[in-house]
């Protein structure tokens, strides 16, 4: 994978792999309702993460504070793959798959000149 796109917020993950076969979704849910601990959340933001270990740059989109919050995590716990996140932009709660990835194209093509799938 050298192209990724996650929307996230504190309960769900949608990753969007961009590669020559096409676009492929992963979705990771955090198993715990309510009230999150920070330990539990790590480990959410962690289990993403590894999700995401091949990817050379990815796009980070959400509501509220969850994306910022696995950007953080992701380079503090993920050294080598830190400066894999280009962008953290918000994005609507909920959005459509055609959404998530009409923005991953937009943001892609416009900070990279990527063709994309």
């Amino acid at each position: 994978m050298s192209h990724a796109t996650i929307w996230i917020d504190h309960q769900t993950a949608h990753i969007f792999e961009f590669n020559a076969e096409g676009i492929k979704e992963k979705i990771i849910m955090n198993g715990h309702h309510g009230k999150m601990d920070k330990e539990h959340q790590k480990k959410f933001y962690h289990e993403v993460a590894v999700t995401l270990g091949q990817a050379k740059e990815i796009f980070v989109v959400g509501p509220g504070t969850a994306k910022e919050e696995f950007k953080n995590h992701f380079e503090s716990h993920h050294h080598g793959l830190q400066k894999a996140i280009v962008g953290v932009e918000p994005m609507k709660d909920h959005p459509l798959q055609s959404e998530i990835i009409a923005a991953s194209r937009k943001f892609f093509s416009k900070y990279y000149s990527w063709a994309g799938v």
